[in-house]
């Protein structure tokens, strides 16, 4: 796949939306994907191919901390390294950024997602019972850039 990682524009709103909606059981509100692009401590970046909109992910730092927000990929897209690709851009962000540690969350049943994040080096340092409407725990984990 001949793919592009870029900084989101408010053009690509309607796009991410759509591939996070697709993606997840709890989807943000188009809103907080807007004020995202607007803060400066938050990164949102995209990844194209041609003109299409196939990926997406949102990172912030605080502090000397990072955090993964989100990060999807649109369902014909997967199985391309894409996801791995958005996540190491982010962290790499968040390194150049300050942060000496970076955290995510992702469901207790996601083992495809969680085998990602191991291979670019998170651990799992907790759980957070009931995180998600459904009940389900998140596993925290976190990587040390």
């Amino acid at each position: 796949m001949n793919i592009i990682l870029r900084d989101a524009l408010e053009g690509d709103l309607d796009k991410i939306v759509a591939i996070d909606a697709a993606s997840f059981s709890q989807p943000w509100q188009p809103q907080t994907f807007a004020q995202s692009l607007q803060d400066d401590k938050t990164r949102v970046i995209v990844a194209q191919k041609e003109d299409e909109i196939c990926g997406f992910g949102v990172a912030y730092v605080v502090g000397d901390e990072g955090e993964i927000a989100t990060l999807a990929v649109a369902q014909n897209a997967r199985g391309h390294g894409l996801g791995v690709q958005l996540l190491r851009t982010l962290c790499d962000w968040s390194a150049a950024r300050g942060a000496v540690r970076v955290f995510l969350e992702v469901r207790e049943s996601n083992v495809a997602a969680q085998r990602i994040y191991g291979r670019l080096g998170f651990v799992v340092v907790g759980k957070r019972k009931n995180y998600y409407a459904d009940g389900e725990t998140a596993l925290l984990m976190k990587r040390e850039t």
